[in-house]
């Protein structure tokens, strides 16, 4: 009976002192969220629910530390696409106009003279399905969606030639995640393969972000937090790949924009170094 009564309040002790707090650490390998080592997740809400037909769904990265944030008014060709690294587009634009994510790099040309030429816009292909998870419905409200990413791929296109063609080793063909429309599938391995861990990473530990909607060839929204929509360039949100975190941002809306379902409402960003 005491030894019954003894386990009972040790019980009660573990539940009091865990009461308003997190006692079980995270395990080994895992981030927050159950994010896996080495991915990083970005979470893109509308105030509407999403129309992945009409609208495309754009998340640009800055990867190389320098430069700052990748504004809306700087993604062109006039602009040099300054601050520009990536840019993953989530649309219908898959075969039969299904649903896909397809990754861009922003590659800095060289020159016959060996001068920097204009950026060159790459689509990489090449990866796991694994790597690159998309979630079109990740709230169950239909107004948020997830891209869940190896960091890896962020290594890119590995040279400046302008007559290069993406790569990433090894380049397995994708079995789950449909060819986007005009890319060219990869050649299937002889062997099962594993993305080379060793590969020093092509990308800073500072990153910028931005989140845009377009329709058509029209950016309608960008992420603000003063309501100035697709001609903010004042959003700065550095983000540290090198540690865990969950950064949450709001968007403040700028009145009038239509469809609703481009107004961006707010991002969640997960990683795990």
């Amino acid at each position: 009976m005491i030894r019954k009564l003894s386990l009972l309040v040790l019980a009660t002790a573990l539940i009091v002192s865990a009461c308003g707090r997190q006692v079980t650490p995270d395990r080994a390998g895992v981030g927050p969220g159950g994010l896996s080592s080495g991915f990083i997740q970005f979470k893109f809400r509308t105030a509407a629910p999403l129309d992945f037909a009409n609208v495309t769904y754009s998340i640009a990265l800055n990867t190389s530390g320098t430069g700052g944030t990748p504004y809306a008014t700087n993604g062109n060709i006039n602009r040099n696409y300054l601050g520009y690294s990536f840019r993953i587009d989530v649309a219908n634009t898959g075969p039969g106009n299904t649903l896909a994510a397809t990754l861009w790099q922003y590659v800095t040309t060289v020159t016959g003279g060996g001068q920097t030429g204009p950026i060159d816009v790459r689509q990489v292909t090449g990866f796991f399905p694994s790597q690159l998870i998309l979630n079109p419905n990740s709230n169950g409200q239909g107004t948020e969606f997830s891209l869940t990413i190896d960091r890896r791929i962020f290594n890119g296109i590995q040279t400046s030639s302008p007559s290069a063609s993406p790569s990433i080793s090894p380049s397995p063909t994708p079995s789950a995640t449909p060819t986007p429309a005009g890319a060219t599938p990869s050649p299937t391995p002889s062997s099962s393969p594993t993305l080379a861990p060793t590969i020093p990473p092509n990308f800073s530990n500072t990153w910028y972000w931005n989140y845009f909607t377009s329709v058509g060839n029209t950016t309608v929204d960008a992420f603000s937090l003063i309501g100035a929509g697709a001609q903010d360039q004042q959003f700065v949100d550095v983000l540290n790949v090198n540690a865990a975190f969950e950064d949450k941002q709001s968007a403040s809306a700028l009145p009038g924009i239509t469809p609703a379902s481009a107004q961006i409402a707010g991002a969640d960003i997960i990683n795990a170094p």
